[in-house]
């Protein structure tokens, strides 16, 4: 038989959990406005609108910390472009300007012309996933001619 003295138990750990009154619950829709009542940020940001996007701007705190921060702040954001390549910038632009096409084919064409997109769209899609599955080598001599 095992004997357990209950005086002598670990005591439980602390809560991981930060106490209710600091704990932003998650959020169903994530949005800037949740971050911008934070009690954190109401001092330095003010809503400009009430209609369903709402708009923020700084207050002249938060402006004063934009200026004082300045070289931390231009850091983060050079973080962040500096992850994103010139390529990868022009294939959204492009994927954009390709949305544009289609919804306008899907607007005004007969239903010949958007059957015709359809097919074209079906093609580039597995054209790209045939990228996908290419060696890279592959995918070199393809892109150079």
């Amino acid at each position: 038989m095992i004997k357990f003295n209950l005086s002598q138990a670990p005591a439980e750990p602390a809560p991981t959990e930060p106490p209710r009154e600091q704990h932003i619950a998650p959020v169903p829709r994530i949005s800037i406005q949740a971050f911008c009542e934070t009690p954190e940020t109401t001092a330095t940001m003010q809503a400009a609108g009430e209609d369903r996007r709402r708009m923020y701007t700084l207050t002249e705190e938060g402006q004063a910390y934009v200026t004082e921060h300045a070289d931390e702040l231009k850091a983060s954001w050079d973080a962040v472009t500096g992850s994103v390549n010139d390529t990868e910038v022009q294939l959204r632009h492009t994927i954009h300007q390709v949305m544009v096409a289609v919804s306008q084919v899907a607007q005004a064409g007969s239903a010949a012309q958007v059957q015709q997109a359809g097919k074209i769209l079906a093609d580039t899609r597995r054209a790209l996933y045939r990228i996908l599955a290419a060696d890279d080598q592959d995918a070199e001599e393809d892109s150079q001619g």
